[in-house]
């Protein structure tokens, strides 16, 4: 895939939006479930052989002559996962969807990684390097770039099992899927369960090519199929452009209802939306992204 660089300047003012608490195993400045170390208060709990003097409370001692240890939630990072579709007909567009996919799941890595969010990045079927690359800090950015960069779309991969296969590393707090969906109706309903059951917050990035979205349906014509090779001959004319139109809007609404049920954040990220408008706009409004300085602008 490739991918335009210079998109990567317009997220330092951004970071990732904390889904409820942080469940990572390092320190971070993320609110956590864990006590420990940390700045927030959490409980008490009797003082022990072997406990840290310096958190005992000496006031609690001298009201109730109780020698109590105070515990804190600790800070831990998010951890992290983008999926990308790799699969052949995330080849088709102008800008190609792989390349869209990929930009936008490079900045997302880039964000997180300047947080200090543990991050693993792969991607599903398509061409290249077939392991996961895992990074912690932004000196882990130059690997995720050169592993998108070796990828390329091609034939019709699994994506339910490759996604299965991704989060066997251990359930993420967030994972961004970024997909065209173009999957058969049977695979859809077993894809979206899957995505729904790998992470505490899943998000599903839709991408689809303006090509697909409205379509010259004026006249005749052979379409082949990326992934299957199948060839669909349509008629064309006004009545078969109403009708996929009607057909579009039909799936995308129950794509989204589909998500909504399954508590997954949907996105559209088409490819006609610019990656800075989608960060700005989209994923801000829906809590995805936020201000690194914690206000909303």
């Amino acid at each position: 895939m490739r991918i335009d660089r210079s998109i990567l300047a317009e997220v330092a003012r951004l970071k990732l939006a904390t889904p409820g608490v942080a469940a990572g195993k390092q320190h971070g400045d993320r609110h956590s479930p864990f006590l420990g170390r940390g700045m927030e208060f959490a409980d008490y709990r009797p003082y022990g052989p072997g406990d840290d003097l310096r958190l005992v409370d000496w006031n609690v001692y001298a009201r109730l002559e109780a020698v109590l240890i105070r515990l804190f939630h600790e800070d831990r990072n998010l951890t992290v996962q983008v999926c990308i579709d790799a699969s052949g007909s995330m080849r088709y567009g102008t800008p190609r969807k792989i390349d869209h996919a990929g930009a936008l799941g490079a900045t997302l890595a880039l964000i997180a990684l300047k947080g200090r969010d543990e991050v693993r990045i792969g991607c599903a079927g398509g061409a290249g390097p077939i392991t996961l690359v895992r990074g912690q800090n932004q000196t882990s950015f130059g690997r995720v770039l050169q592993y998108l960069e070796m990828v390329e779309a091609q034939g019709s991969g699994d994506l339910e099992r490759a996604l299965r296969s991704q989060v066997s590393w251990g359930k993420p707090d967030v994972l961004f899927f970024l997909s065209d969906m173009l999957v058969e109706e049977k695979q859809t309903d077993r894809l979206l369960r899957t995505l729904c059951a790998s992470a505490r917050q899943p998000v599903l990035l839709h991408v689809l090519s303006e090509e697909e979205l409205h379509p010259d349906l004026r006249h005749p014509q052979r379409v082949v199929d990326e992934e299957t090779g199948k060839e669909l001959r349509i008629v064309g004319g006004r009545a078969a452009a109403q009708a996929y139109q009607k057909e579009l809007s039909e799936y995308l609404t129950d794509l989204k209802t589909r998500c909504r049920a399954l508590q997954i954040q949907y996105i559209q990220a088409f490819t006609d939306m610019a990656v800075s408008f989608l960060l700005n706009t989209a994923l801000r409004r829906v809590r995805v992204v936020e201000s690194a300085s914690g206000a909303a602008r």
